[in-house]
């Protein structure tokens, strides 16, 4: 049997990040279309992280921050708040 080696490069590693981010941001866009008052949910954009948070459902299955690193203390700072 002969495996194949498969290089990750920057491009695809960006790629697939924001792959993720769009599956996830939609994911939370139907969920707060359904039961946004019951859940709370909120989705935030920060440069180039993007902000999920379910306030009613505890955890970091939905309560994550994905996307570009951060560039100062301020913008972790805006997410938080």
């Amino acid at each position: 049997m002969v495996s194949e080696l498969m290089v990750i490069t920057k491009n695809l590693a960006n790629h697939l990040e924001e792959t993720e981010i769009k599956l996830f941001e939609s994911r939370l866009n139907a969920i707060k279309e359904i039961q946004d008052k019951a859940l709370g949910v909120e989705v935030g954009q920060f440069g180039g992280a993007y902000a999920f948070a379910i306030k009613n459902i505890p955890g970091p299955s939905y309560n994550v921050v994905k996307g570009d690193s951060f560039s100062s203390e301020n913008t972790i700072d805006k997410i938080l708040s």
